[in-house]
């Protein structure tokens, strides 16, 4: 049995819904409705779920992601993504389930990009600097666990609220979209973290990956290729990330270097290009 902690999330969704395709038997957790079981990481972790009980492999998709939200109030993110999310950990490992903790490629400075697995990790944002606790947590465990580096994540679903589901959205309503030149991005198909998550699992993995789409770009050129698609090109703004007076500083270049997974993974991963057909027929909706 799978538990998938954080259910009701983008990540979380796809991964239920993909496991649950690939015969697995599912547990799913979430502090909104809809969940087998309610675990709300903002407050102390009760006793293990009797629910719990069989299960062997935890995916933890549960996280205050919004990095505005996290430097605004870092006390209560910290609680959420540090101190609650290593005391869940703790009981995973006391019943012998097997953590596989999503973490971000914002573990890193973002200077020289191309980052690798080993790589030293010195975090620039707050949301980055808590990822790299529960990563350090991990890696000082001798109890067996995964932790999957993830790149901007996006969907071909209503809900996406990356980068490329808002620009879409802004362009089909006419609005202009400030892009910056200089920070790259690197689209990452949630679809296909489902199926490595599920590789994983399968396979009987261990250690750090890096989850990445094969295609970086700058926010600009991301703008552009999809407006493009719309013939809305006038409507994206050149700029510079500092223009955009945002709460922190945010790294420039924070790209992964996936030549781990492509040399161990029997798949492969989706071009933004291979989506963004499907991502430009959904309903306009705000």
């Amino acid at each position: 049995m799978i538990a998938v902690i954080g259910s009701q999330g983008l990540l979380g969704r796809h991964v239920m819904a993909h496991l649950v395709r690939s015969g697995y038997t599912v547990v799913t957790s979430s502090h909104r409705p809809g969940a087998d079981v309610c675990i709300d990481l903002r407050e102390p972790v009760k006793p293990f779920p009797f629910r719990f009980r069989n299960v062997s492999w935890a995916v933890l998709c549960s996280a205050i992601s919004g990095l505005d939200q996290c430097a605004r109030d870092v006390a209560g993110s910290y609680r959420f993504n540090v101190v609650h999310t290593i005391e869940f950990i703790e009981q995973l490992f006391h019943h012998h389930v097997v953590p596989i903790f999503c973490s971000s490629d914002l573990v890193f400075a973002g200077i020289s990009g191309n980052y690798a697995e080993h790589d030293p990790r010195n975090p620039s944002t707050e949301y980055g600097r808590q990822k790299k606790i529960v990563e350090d947590y991990l890696l000082g465990q001798d109890r067996p666990w995964i932790i999957l580096r993830l790149s901007k994540l996006y969907a071909t679903t209503p809900d996406d609220r990356s980068p490329i589901g808002d620009t879409v959205r802004r362009l089909q309503y006419g609005e202009r979209v400030r892009c910056a030149v200089d920070q790259m991005i690197t689209p990452t198909y949630v679809q296909d973290v489902a199926r490595i998550i599920e590789w994983c699992i399968r396979t009987n993995r261990r250690g750090c990956y890096h989850v990445a789409g094969p295609q970086s770009m700058t926010r600009y050129e991301l703008g552009l290729k999809i407006a493009k698609r719309l013939q809305a090109e006038a409507r994206i703004e050149r700029c510079s990330i500092a223009e955009l007076n945002l709460s922190e500083i945010r790294p420039l270049n924070n790209t992964l270097d996936t030549h781990k997974l492509r040399s161990d993974y029997d798949g492969s991963l989706t071009t933004l290009d291979e989506c963004l057909s499907e991502i430009l027929q959904l309903p306009v909706e705000r």
